[in-house]
């Protein structure tokens, strides 16, 4: 009966450890029907457009526009504290979106999405950004401070917002 009680006890903590966990960052994102965020990237433009599905997920279509090559375009599917869904279910990807982390919670040198690490907080172009480093592609990623939206990129390519109808400015 000990071990039991000692074995039940032991999965009350690490559930209630992994839900801690797991909720860490629990932001609301500032997300909104009709949102749209516009990036440079070389001579490539991305376009996330966000879409409202119910009060807590967004369906968000990203379309690269190439001159040469043609547009292409998926979807990805949020909830709306940012973190992306397979498809239209509840199966959780375990990731925050491209465009938005939740930067009133994170802390320098906190590490979220397999690697992705905050190294500090940084001016970049004209804006206060906290910067994340992207272990995949080994370049920065620049957040905005007040909005947490992703406003640059700089690694082996440049990426610059340059149009959206967020409250946040963009490069001139």
């Amino acid at each position: 009966m000990k071990n039991v009680t000692k074995a039940l006890l032991l999965i009350l903590t690490v559930i209630i450890f992994l839900m801690t966990a797991c909720s860490k960052y629990e932001e609301p994102a500032p997300f909104f029907d009709g949102l749209f965020l516009d990036y440079k990237i070389g001579e490539i433009k991305r376009i996330f457009n966000f879409n409202i599905i119910d009060n807590n997920s967004f369906k968000i279509v990203k379309t690269d526009v190439d001159d040469v090559l043609g547009n292409t375009s998926i979807e990805l599917f949020i909830d709306g504290n940012g973190r992306v869904y397979k498809s239209n279910s509840s199966k959780y990807e375990g990731k925050y979106s491209l465009v938005w982390i939740p930067v009133h919670q994170m802390k320098i040198g906190d590490t979220f999405d397999d690697g992705y690490k905050v190294l500090r907080k940084d001016k970049w172009k004209k804006w206060e950004v906290l910067v994340i480093k992207n272990p995949i592609y080994n370049e920065e990623q620049y957040f905005e401070l007040n909005t947490g939206y992703l406003v640059g990129v700089k690694g082996s390519v440049e990426v610059n917002l340059v149009n959206t109808n967020a409250d946040i400015p963009t490069v001139e």
